[in-house]
């Protein structure tokens, strides 16, 4: 029996999140919700600049972006049979966001992937340790390849 009520599943639509999403099903208690959640990041960096060269339309791309990854969301949560209207799409800092709708909604847990690191990236830090730091729940870090 899952004590797990209110699950945030945190996916990157643009890879294979099979065993996140199954393990996240899993751990659903009866009755419980599974919120398939993206992060779009701010698409490009200027360098300090102002204003992006004018022959780029930034704000066109993000939004296309967002179209995307919402409509992605959506065939993600149609093949598992997760209720689609707990989807959500979000713009900013990806772990930032995680952990904000976490603690909006008051997840019982965050089930998300994690990669291996090594050489810089072990110094960087990741998408899931920025997520484990403050989460305000219980976190399931899923090793994928």
């Amino acid at each position: 029996m899952s004590i797990y009520k209110n699950i945030v599943v945190p996916v990157d639509p643009s890879i294979d999140s099979e065993k996140i999403i199954k393990r996240a099903l899993e751990l659903q208690a009866e009755g419980g919700y599974i919120h398939l959640v993206t992060v779009v990041d701010y698409p490009y960096n200027f360098g300090g600049a102002y204003y992006p060269p004018s022959m780029i339309d930034v704000q066109t791309i993000q939004n296309q972006t967002i179209d995307w990854a919402k409509q992605r969301l959506k065939e993600i949560a149609e093949t598992h049979g997760i209720d689609a209207s707990n989807n959500q799409v979000f713009l900013g800092s990806v772990a930032k966001q995680i952990k904000e709708f976490a603690s909006d909604i008051v997840a019982d847990v965050i089930v998300m992937g994690t990669h291996a690191r090594h050489g810089l990236g072990l110094l960087l830090g990741s998408t899931t340790n920025g997520v484990l730091h403050g989460a305000p729940c219980d976190v399931m870090a899923i090793k994928i390849e």
